[in-house]
């Protein structure tokens, strides 16, 4: 019975401290929301370029979530599964670049440059 309760706080001590950090990482961009309003409104910008400026910092925080994302996802895996998958990744994107086409050499180069910069 006191081992239930035990392992019951714990659960529910571990979800209060992720709700707590997602609360503090959402109220960290909202002030930076709020201030970048203050100061738009403060030097009278037109509304498109303030609206541009906000979809410009929601990108860059979903830009930087994902990022930290495929960090931590990058960190769980095997050596060997983290080069398939950059090969996968970055080769993909290398061979549709027209001015990587009909360089093999050169792309495979690129590729194994990218992964001894991703250890």
């Amino acid at each position: 019975m006191m081992l239930g309760a035990v392992v019951n706080a714990t659960i529910f001590g571990n979800m209060a401290m992720l709700i707590l950090d997602m609360n503090k990482q959402a109220e960290e961009f909202q002030s930076i929301i709020d201030s970048s309003n203050t100061a738009m409104k403060i030097e009278k910008m037109p509304p498109d370029i303030q609206s541009r400026v906000v979809a410009y910092l929601n990108y860059i925080q979903t830009t930087l979530q994902t990022q930290n994302e495929l960090t931590t996802f990058f960190e769980d895996i095997s050596p060997s599964l983290k080069n398939e998958v950059i090969n996968f990744i970055f080769s993909t994107a290398i061979k549709l670049n027209p001015m990587f086409q009909n360089q093999t050499t050169f792309q495979q180069t690129l590729i194994y440059n990218i992964r001894m910069e991703m250890k």
